[in-house]
Order: structure tokens, then sequence, then C-alpha cells
């Protein structure tokens, strides 16, 4: 079993590489290369292919785990669910679980009164909401990237080169290069679609008049992407476009592109309405024929399109039953010339779990031969398959090695033999590349191996036939610390090989090829993608004589792009905001007054943010991940910092451990409280909570390892009144439970002393998502766990409550046959312990994603549930917040007709019932989310958040304030006088909360009397400013009978009676 740490934090390369094969006869189409959405990053999502629309470590930290297969990951939050505040009505940024700690609670009267701004942006939104102000933070512009798709050479050696490119402010657009066969450039094109949103090719190819033809996916003025085919003269001047098939509420996906000599062209994607979308256009770019095959199940866009010498049209795809079953089959379709289907052949073995197309080729007779990968479990095997012309199966052949073996290319020769390329595990753990040649009957002839001292990792490679008998292949090779260089194999008819090269380009870092062609003069091209040591990526693009030698190379890295997110945020006593989030890979802080203008900003290392807090004087404290450490950083209020901390956990017996932050919390006395993930020193993953003093002194630290040598996953962090801590998380089961999670809870005590572990057990795989405690100590914990309903997965959503003791009190459930529930859950307990929850549930068949937000009452009873449905598909919360009366606020973004995603913020009164819904939407198709929200004293709003564009290639750190209008506004408090208010309820069982009122900063002490005078308790609230504050009064060692609370402010003395009843 795999023992490497799953909080392995680096850009592990996947083991693998691949083989795109092309025919010097028949120009074969690249198999689509899909940029996928931004991953969500407030989640821990198990990331595998059976969502293609997560790049797993985009942005976050790719954490692999012991015991998982290889292309599975879990992204750790920016700013966790268990988010460590409990906000009590009215308290910003509150970490206590007794408000009457908290010296800023409520805002005064007076506070926050800035001039409306004159000319509030037009964003849709209903009455009771305006915007004040919204400031973006300029972060410094950084070169961009860009990434090559295909190419495709001409009758007269010119090469084509294309893929994407920044091009702001229209996002990332497709980019063609045509060079000479000296490799100077001829002409560049840019391709900025109708909705000057996010333009990715997907593919190249050429006609027998030197046109070429790039095919992609392109945002559409309606919102939603369509697939687009763009065509250009050989001097490079666009001759026409052509859109198809997205629509407002979703994506269409780019399958493929092919042409035939006489100029028309072929292209096929998968639509928004999940169909197999398949269109033939003339050389003027009109339609002759558009055919839909209609997917029943969870599709996944197609993989690839050919031509025959006759003109049959030739599709193939995957299909999944549902994204919640793992299994799958492939699906080859056969149109004619004029685009009637001909026939459609499945394949599926029952006793694998995935059957996945990755090549095809067609040769003059029009058979067909396919390449693909089965996977049983955590092996994978080649797959190879030949289907004659009426598409009668006529043979399947595997190859299985002792590790996953998966094909990435297919060529044919002359002579009817196949090859088949790809990675293959060895004995030695690691990973070669695998070429196969087969004769047309489907015996094996040959095998080669080729492999470094630290094995195959890229995870594209690319073969090549010359016609004769000679075949080309290319991959990614690991190179020690340098990263990954290309590699170019040449292998004659008998297996041969017949020379080497290796590419390392100018960045040192990481080379990965996309295309291979030769010219009329053998020459072989090849073009992909080279990387600097910041990660950014550029167009490379190589020219080898028949030997071997390389004769140029040439590159295009692109425009220069800005890179920030706003993810974090809180208030002080003054107004003040503070934000956390990123200036291109860097952790930044910013401050702004209550007007909206930028008072200090402050620029860290290369890390990535995960939280922040603020205290009532403006000192703020910030937890980032940084060179595989945690790393805790506090400010004082005009932005110096007062220290830097990094906790580094025991040395692994074999490497770097890795310790990830996941959640802060402060206490009253300025004690900052960090929950975190840690590699004990055999690389299994323990929780590590650590609190720090206010001098950054490590005051004590608390390990947690639940499982028996496996790794547990931290979610969640709160503090109490007196310094308690409690912590939720996933503990992985002992053996002989089938290693499932269950939900595990600790308290400890204000040092560090271990009270109590309760473990929430359904049988299942259980994950917490958040924590929360109230004034008197409860603790709430909200989860999750899965199982089958019928022939669909499905979750149950649940919350349970522990009294201080442990004690479980109740569980609460929600359940909706056929879906499951989001990563970003978050709760927060209102003042009387009424939790709330919000985030999103997912329908497991069409996979919509609606805002979820549910209340129950202190005694677990179910009090509404509301759902939010922009009527996009995709409607994601990520943050949740409640004003002084209860009110609750969401935001997240969600997916609209006509703009893409938006900001979307909500406010819900007491009963459920929308008041009013905010959104902003940025100029074009771009992906704009809401990251943090929180609530002032007097109701306005402040939401933290960016707007990007939709394959986040760009992005903008943003912060707003919203101010509520008519009923919706909050008002000042009106306080004249020093009052104490009575207990409710009353006569009390056991708890009951008590509100005081102050006009004026006073120092505040709490006493309780028996009956007969004796003072039973005195608690010191210390200095408080002008306010309505709750008192949590618990009586755990208390008999029946009369007491009396007293209220002292200064020298005013408020006294009443109180009557507890056992």
């Amino acid at each position: 079993m795999n023992r490497s740490f799953f909080y392995l934090v680096t850009l592990s390369l996947t083991v693998a590489t691949a083989a795109i094969l092309l025919l010097a006869q028949i120009p074969l189409p690249k198999l689509p290369v899909h940029l996928p959405h931004r991953a969500i990053k407030n989640y821990y999502l198990p990331i595998t292919d059976s969502y293609p629309h997560h790049r797993a470590i985009e942005n976050g930290y790719p954490l692999r785990y012991p015991g998982a297969a290889s292309q599975s990951h879990i992204n750790v939050p920016w700013r966790h669910p268990g988010s460590p505040r409990v906000d009590f009505p009215g308290v910003p940024s509150y970490p206590y679980s007794n408000p009457a700690a908290n010296p800023f609670y409520p805002f005064p009267p007076g506070y926050g009164l800035a001039a409306h701004n004159p000319s509030p942006s037009a964003f849709p939104k209903t009455l009771g909401v305006r915007e004040e102000w919204v400031r973006v933070y300029e972060s410094a512009e950084i070169p961009g990237s860009s990434r090559a798709i295909g190419l495709a050479v001409d009758g007269q050696d010119h090469i084509y080169v294309s893929g994407y490119s920044p091009n702001l402010p229209n996002g990332m657009d497709f980019y063609t290069i045509g060079y000479d066969a000296a490799g100077s450039e001829l002409w560049a094109a840019y391709f900025d679609g109708e909705g000057h949103g996010d333009d990715i090719a997907g593919g190249v190819a050429i006609d027998g008049f030197g046109n070429i033809y790039v095919g992609g996916e392109s945002a559409g003025v309606a919102g939603g992407a369509d697939l687009a085919v763009v065509k250009y003269n050989p001097a490079g001047q666009q001759q026409w476009a052509y859109r198809y098939g997205g629509s407002p509420q979703g994506d269409a996906l780019f399958g493929g592109i092919a042409t035939n000599p006489s100029g028309n062209v072929y292209f096929t994607g998968l639509t928004a309405g999940s169909s197999y979308a398949t269109i033939k256009l003339n050389a003027a770019g009109s339609e002759e024929w558009v055919t839909e095959y209609v997917v029943s199940g969870y599709p996944l866009p197609p993989r690839g399109i050919a031509i025959d010498v006759a003109g049959n049209v030739y599709v193939v795809g995957e299909l999944r039953e549902s994204l919640s079953i793992a299994a799958s089959e492939i699906l080859l379709l056969k149109y004619s010339p004029a685009g009637v289907l001909q026939w459609e052949a499945r394949y599926k073995r029952t006793d694998v779990s995935f059957n996945s197309p990755t090549a095809m080729a067609v040769n003059d007779s029009g058979e067909v031969y396919l390449a693909g990968v089965n996977n049983a479990g955590y092996d994978d095997a080649f797959l190879t398959i030949k289907y004659e012309r009426d598409g009668n199966l006529q043979w399947v052949e595997t190859y299985d090695s002792v590790g996953n073996d998966v094909p990435y290319g297919l060529a044919l020769d002359t002579l009817g033999n196949i090859y088949v390329s790809g990675v293959s595990g060895n004995i030695d753990g690691r990973y070669d590349c695998l070429t196969l040649k087969y004769n047309s009957a489907g015996q094996q002839l040959w095998e080669v191996r080729y492999g470094g001292e630290a094995g195959i990792s890229a995870p594209s490679g690319l073969s090549l036939s010359d016609g004769a008998g000679n075949i080309y292949v290319a991959g990614g090779m690991k190179t020690g610390n340098a990263g990954v260089d290309w590699f170019i194999l040449k292998y004659n008819s008998a297996g041969i090989l017949q020379w080497s090269g290796q590419y390392d380009g100018p960045g040192h870092s990481n080379d990965f090829p996309a295309a291979l062609a030769l010219d009329s003069q053998r020459r072989l091209i090849i073009t992909g993608e080279s990387s600097d040591m910041d990660d950014g990526y550029q167009y490379t693009t190589a020219q080898y004589d028949p030997g071997g030698v390389r004769q140029w190379e040439s590159h295009w890295r692109g425009k220069n792009i800005q890179r920030g997110e706003a993810l974090d945020l809180a208030l002080d006593y003054q107004g003040n905001v503070y934000a956390l989030g990123t200036d291109n890979s860097n952790t930044l802080m910013v401050k702004y007054n209550p007007e909206g203008s930028l008072l200090w900003a402050d620029t860290l290392f290369k890390g990535l943010p995960v939280a922040m807090e603020a205290d009532a004087q403006g000192n703020t404290c910030t937890i980032a991940y940084h060179n595989n450490d945690i790393a805790v950083i506090k400010y004082n209020s005009a932005g110096a910092r007062q220290w830097v901390a990094h906790y580094d956990g025991p040395p692994l017996a074999y490497g770097a451990s890795y310790d990830v932050p996941v959640a802060l919390a402060l206490d009253r006395h300025g004690n900052a409280y960090v929950l975190g993930g840690s590699s004990d020193e055999y690389g299994w993953g323990d929780f590590v909570t650590l609190k720090y003093a206010p001098n950054g002194q490590l005051e004590w630290l608390a390990r947690y390892q639940g499982g028996e040598q496996f790794s547990d996953i931290p979610r969640g962090l709160a503090v109490d009144f007196h310094g308690n801590v409690y912590v939720t998380g996933d503990r992985q089961g002992p053996q002989g439970s089938g290693y499932l999670d269950d939900l595990a809870v600790i308290k400890y005590d204000s040092r560090g002393k271990q009270e109590w572990m309760a473990h929430f057990d359904q049988g299942n795989y259980e994950q917490a998502l958040s924590i929360g405690v109230d004034g008197w100590g409860n603790v709430y914990v909200n989860g999750k766990y899965g199982h089958f309903d019928a022939d669909s997965y499905s979750e149950t959503l649940v919350t349970i409550k522990y009294a201080p003791s442990g004690e479980r009190r109740w569980v609460a459930s929600y359940h909706e046959p056929g879906h499951i529930f989001g990563w970003t859950s978050q709760m927060k307990i209102d003042a009387v312990g009424n939790p709330c929850i919000s985030g999103f549930i997912w329908n497991t068949v069409n996979l919509n994603q609606d805002y979820f937000t549910i209340k129950y009452d202190t005694d677990g009873r179910e009090q509404w549930v509301a759902r939010y449905d922009a009527a996009g598909s995709w409607d994601r919360v990520a943050d949740l917040a409640l004003d002084r009366e209860g009110n609750v606020y969401i935001v997240g973004e969600a997916r609209y007709a006509g703009s893409g995603f938006d900001l979307t913020a909500i406010k819900y009164n007491l009963n459920g019932e929308t008041s009013w819904i905010y959104r902003h939407a940025g100029s074009g198709n771009t992906w704009d989310t809401g990251k943090a929200l929180e609530v002032d004293g007097y109701g306005n709003v402040y939401l933290a958040g960016y707007t990007a564009s939709p394959s986040f290639w760009w992005s903008f750190f943003k912060i707003f304030k919203l101010s509520q209008t008519g009923v919706d506004s909050l008002g000042a408090l009106q306080i004249g006088s020093y009052e104490l208010e009575q207990n409710f309820p009353n006569p009390f069982n056991n708890q009951t909360l008590v509100w005081y009122r102050l006009p004026a900063p006073s120092r505040v002490t709490f006493r309780i009397y028996n009956s007969l005078g004796e003072k039973i308790s005195e608690e010191d609230l210390g200095r408080q400013e002008a306010g309505r504050y709750p008192f949590y009064v618990r009586a755990d060692n208390l008999a029946s009978g009369i007491y009396f609370y007293q209220m002292k402010a200064d020298d005013i003395v408020k006294t009443r009676k109180m009557i507890l009843v056992r």
C-alpha cells in the first residue's frame, strides 16, 4: 500500500505518458483538450475523472492519501467549512462562544453611515439592498500562460500550431501561429468569440488547399460555451467562424475536428443538452448536415472524430450510467457521408469499472481501431479493439502489467499493422513508455519499453507512423528536481530503437508534448508546452531532422495577465474591512476604511492563504500554507507584521513532512488557535491543534491519530468563552471496518488537555463539514454520510448536538433521494442556540446544484428549508452569516442565463422567506464568485470574492459593501440607560439567556447569588463598548430554587430574579 502522506502538497504529476498517433495517410484528430472549470477551494473533494469539470489541483493543494487510486486527490480548503467563527447576531468576525466576551458587540449607534453612491451599478438585484461600493485590488501584471494543443503541416511544409493564449480583457482566445519550414513566423492570429469570454481551442486540422481550421469551445453572448470552428486561409486571414450547441444553462464541450482534402470540415462535441452533435460544414462554412445523438445517463464529451476515404464519419465517446455509479462503456458511431447514422457499437466489460477510449484510427477499408483502458479497481489495462466496416466486433486485446497501463495513442501502417503506445508499470514500481505492435488479426508482434531512472511521468505522449513501418513516440520523463522533459523515440518496424532525444525548455521546469507531425522531408515537428519555475506555460515548437537532430525551436508566452482573489474578510469596531487573498500566487492582506479607501496592503511569501480573523482593535491573524508548513501571521491595525510563526511537524523517516492549515480562531485574550493536518513520522495524517499566545509563542499543541496507520482529515475548529477548543474531522476506521471514515469530535481544555472525544458512525463513509459552539458550551457538528437508494448514490446531511460534557443530545437528518451535499457547508449558531446550515445540494442524475439552507431549533426540530436555483444548473454557497436579529445571509456563485456565473448573495428572514437577492456580474461571460460574508451591527453586508475568466487564467480581487434599505435596514439600537433584561426561559431547567444593555463603554462583571445571598459565581467580562449583549447561564451543579443574577457596569448595579426547576 502506498504510504505517502495524503497531504502531499506538490504538483505531483500523474505517472502517465500518452500517445496521440497520427498517420501520414489519414489525418487523425487529436483527442479534445478541455480546460475544466476552476475547482472550488472551500472543500475537501475527492477528484476523479467521473467529474469532467474539475481541475484537480488548480489553485489548491493536491493531497494524496494512502491507498488512494492514482487519480484521486483531495483539495484543502482556502476557507474551511468548519469556520471557527460562531457568528451571533450582529457580531462581525465573532470567534467566541459567549458574546459577552466580545468587546465590540454590537456596533454603536451612528456607525457606518457612509455616503450613498449616487450611481450604483445596474446589476440585477431586488429592493431592500443597494451597492455602496466595490473595490478591486490591482495586482501587478505577470506573464500569462499559453498552451499549444495541436499542429498541422501543409504541402509546402508550412507548420501551423494552435492553442489558447490570454488576450485581456477578452479572457483566453484561440491563438494560431504559422511557420515556414525554417521556423520563421509567417503569421499569428487570435480568435475572440462573440461572448468575449474564454475561447479554448481543442483541435486543429488542414485541408488540401492549405486552409487551417481550429475548433474548440467559445463563450456565447447568452452565457455558456458553444462549439466553435474558425477557418483561416494560408495567409492567416480569417474566412469565417461557425458556432453550435451551447445554451445559457450549460456549456457545450468540444470533442474533435477533422477535414477532407476538398475543404469540408467535420467536428463533434457534447451539447449543453447532453447530445453528441456531429456537424459537417462545406468550404464556405455553411452547414451540410447536423446530427445529434441523444445520450442517456451521464455522457462525457466525445473523445475523437475520424473520416474514412469514402467520406464516412466516425465518433467515439464514453458513457456512464450516472455521476455516482462507477461504470462506463465505449460508444462508437458511424455516419454516412450524408450524415445518416449507419450503426452504433458499444463495448463494455462487465468485470471492470471503466471502459474508456483514448484514441481511434480508421483504415482505407473502413475498419475501425480503438485504443482505451479497462479499469478494475486500482488496476488499469491497455485495451485495443478492432471493428469491421459494418460495426461487428472483430477482436479485443488487453495488456496488463504489474502496474497500471494506460494507452494514449494508436497508429496504423500501410501493411495493416497496429501500434499502441502509452504508459505501463514496471517491476520497480515506476512507469515506462510502452509500445505494442499487433498485426491485423490482433496478434501481438512485439513490445518495447523505454524509461529513465525516475520513470515516465507525463500525462500525455505522442506517436506517429511514417508509412514505412517506422514509429515515432514522444512523452514526458522525470528528470529529478528539474521537473519533466519531453522525449522522442524512433523505432523501426522490428521495434528496434533508431534514435532518441530529450528536450529541456528554457525554464528548466516541465515540458509536455502535445502533438507530432511529419513534413514531406520526413522531418519531425513537435509542439507542446514548456513551463518556467513560476509555473507559467508557453507554446514550444521544435523541428528534428530525420536523424533526430533538433533544427530549431520557437516559443510563444502570450500577453500579461493579473491574478488575484479575495477569500476571507473580517470587520473591526471602527467599521474597517480586512481581507485576505492572493496577489499573483502571493498571500495578500489588505485593509479598507468604511468608505472603501485602501489603508494598507501587505504581500507575503508565495503561499496559499486559508483563513483570517480580526479583534476589536484591528489586530488581525491569518493562516497560510507555506513551504510545506503551517504559517501564522499577526498584524497590528496599521498593517505592521507583529510576528510570523511556522509549525513544522515531525520529520518523515524518508522525506519532508507536510503540515497544512485548515481553520483559525481567536479568543477574547488574543490567543490564536489553529487546526491543521500534519504528517507523522511514517507519513500518515493526524489532526494537529496549536495555541499561540498574543506574542506568537506556541503555548501548546495536541495531535490526534484516530486510525491504525491511516490518515485522519481535520475539518473544523471552534473555541468557547473559557478557551476550550473543539475540533472535528474524519477519522479513518480501524482494520476490520472496511477502512470507512467516521465523524470525530474532540474537546480540549484551555491548556490543551483532551477532555473527551465522540464519534458518529453509520457504517458508511461519514464526513465532517463544520463545527460550532453556542454560548452555553453545547457543541454542534454538521456532516454527511453516503448510501445507495435503489440504483443511485445519495447522501444524508446530519447535524449533531453534544452537551459540554460530550453527551450526544440529538441528531437531525435531512435526505433527498438521488442527491448529495456539497463540500462547502457552513454552520452558524444564533443567540438562542438554533443552528443554521448552508451549502449546496447536488442532483446526481442531472448534475444540477442549488443553494441549500436549513435551520433547526435548539432541540433539533427543522424550522425551515430554502433552496435557490438560478436555472443555470450550478449554484454553490461558500459562506453564511447571521445578523443581530437572526436573519440569514449567504453568498456564493450561481449560474444564470445570459451572464454565466454571478456572485449571488441572498437574505432570508426568520421564517426562511427571501428578503432580497443581490447579483454581481463582471463584463463578458466572466466567473464571478463570492467567498466570504460579514454583517455589521447596522446590517451593512460585506462580501469578498473575485471576477475571473471561466477557466481561471486571470482574476481580480474584489471587496463589496452593501447597505440595506427600507424594512430590511436594521437601524441603530436605541440605548438610553443601563438595563438588565429578564432571563429567558424563566423558569428554566439547566440553561437560560440574559440580555443587558450598556449606553456607554463600561467594565462589566456578572454575578449569581442563591436565595441566601451567597455568591455562586462571578464572571469578569472586561471592558465592553456600548450595545446590547447576551450572557449565558448554565446551572449544571445547582439545585432547584430561586437565584439572583446581577450585572455590575462600572458603578451601576442591576439585579433580577430567576427560577431553576429540575
